[in-house]
């Protein structure tokens, strides 16, 4: 597995998830017009060893970024939330996303997003995914 294919295993598993909602590889720049689902690649571990023998161990870190225009209402800070309960959903029903191994959900940070001159902030939800599989070379 790359960290390619466990980008595409996530982003194609959400887009069926979230239906209508955007869900979109890596993250952008500019604020979304709507409520859109992101994710983007955080990191990787480095290997180490699994079992005795040629079997090595690594880990992705991949983050899902739900935003939305913040417009001053519960209901679109509850729209974040229920965005986030899918996402948890996706993983807890499936923990060999891509072929890993095992697939988690870290902790979830809100948070207010602002990008400078553009004007108007969003609200965000990072939700961060890790990803463990085994390979023998």
């Amino acid at each position: 597995m790359t960290m390619a294919d466990a980008l595409d295993a996530i982003v194609t598993q959400l887009r069926t998830a979230f239906g209508e909602t955007p869900v979109e590889a890596f993250w952008r720049t500019e604020p979304p017009e709507a409520m859109t689902v992101y994710v983007t690649p955080r990191d990787e571990s480095a290997e180490r060893g699994r079992t005795i023998g040629n079997v090595w161990q690594q880990e992705y870190g991949i983050d899902v970024i739900v935003e939305t225009p913040w417009d001053n209402t519960v209901s679109t800070g509850l729209a974040v939330l229920d965005a986030v309960e899918t996402v948890k959903a996706l993983v807890h029903g499936n923990r060999d996303i891509g072929g890993a191994e095992v697939a988690r959900v870290g902790a979830i940070a809100y948070q207010f997003v602002g990008r400078g001159s553009q004007g108007r902030p969003t609200y965000s939800a990072r939700i961060p995914l890790m990803f463990t599989w085994s390979h023998s070379e």
